[in-house]
């Protein structure tokens, strides 16, 4: 095999004083230490957490600056390819919202019972902002919707992003 050249460092297991419960390295335990996101259900903090996500991606996709990169990292088709293209489209015709709030009350987590990485979550939102084209004012917006959106734990993460949602009300 090859030979290595100079001074070569000689190390000990006895000279570090070794012992099982002071490894260099701790060895979790497969029992406990898996990530409790990628074991427990969908709450509804975590489902809050998630649709603020979506706003502010959302209020950069869409808004004057047309930041749409992120997109993917809170949406999963059929939803990121639609609004990839609404916010692509919002740019090449010179469009934007700039929000001013999005408010949101989760009313309801429904975790799918064969599927605990499906999930549904219908929230009460308040969207508030103003729309431009060409940089000029357009109009308020004020919507008061009940939204029911589709959760979908990505397996290799464990992070909950949205697939679709319908406005029910």
């Amino acid at each position: 095999g090859p030979t290595l050249e100079g001074d070569q460092l000689q190390i000990k297991l006895s000279d570090a004083n070794f012992t099982e419960t002071s490894a260099v390295i701790p060895i979790p335990d497969p029992q406990t230490s898996a990530a409790p996101s990628a074991n427990t259900e969908l709450n509804q903090e975590q489902a809050t957490q998630v649709i603020k996500q979506w706003f502010t991606l959302k209020s950069q996709a869409l808004g004057p600056q047309h930041q749409f990169e992120q997109l993917n990292t809170i949406l999963l088709d059929p939803a990121l390819s639609r609004w990839r293209e609404t916010a692509q489209l919002a740019k090449q015709q010179n469009w934007y919202w700039e929000y001013q709030q999005h408010q949101l009350n989760v009313r309801q987590v429904e975790v799918n019972k064969t599927d605990p990485n499906q999930a549904t979550v219908e929230v009460d939102v308040t969207e508030v902002g103003k729309l431009y084209e060409g940089g000029q004012f357009v109009r308020d917006g004020n919507e008061q919707l009940r939204v029911r959106y589709e959760l979908v734990r990505d397996k290799n993460n464990a992070q909950w992003r949205l697939r679709n949602w319908e406005i029910i009300q």
